[in-house]
């Protein structure tokens, strides 16, 4: 299952906390999100996973039908 890339990604007040916390990018999530593996966690509800060079990095996202919605993002080494 892949994310169409015309679908905008929105981010929520957490999971821009929660790059910051992390020092991480916006467009690291991107990526996970685009180019990453998926787990979906319900109907709408997936995790995005990709390795890179800034570790694991994952996102909890939400599937809309107009747009992506990250509700929290996490890194791991």
């Amino acid at each position: 299952m892949r994310v169409k890339a015309e679908k905008p990604i929105k981010f929520t007040a957490q999971a821009v906390r929660r790059l910051l916390d992390l020092d991480l990018l916006e467009d690291d999530v991107v990526r996970a999100i685009r180019e990453g593996k998926y787990v979906m966690e319900g109907r709408a509800k997936f995790k995005a996973t990709l390795r890179s060079k800034r570790g694991l990095v994952i996102a909890i996202c939400v599937k809309y039908p107009d747009h992506i919605k990250v509700i929290t993002v996490s890194k791991r080494r």
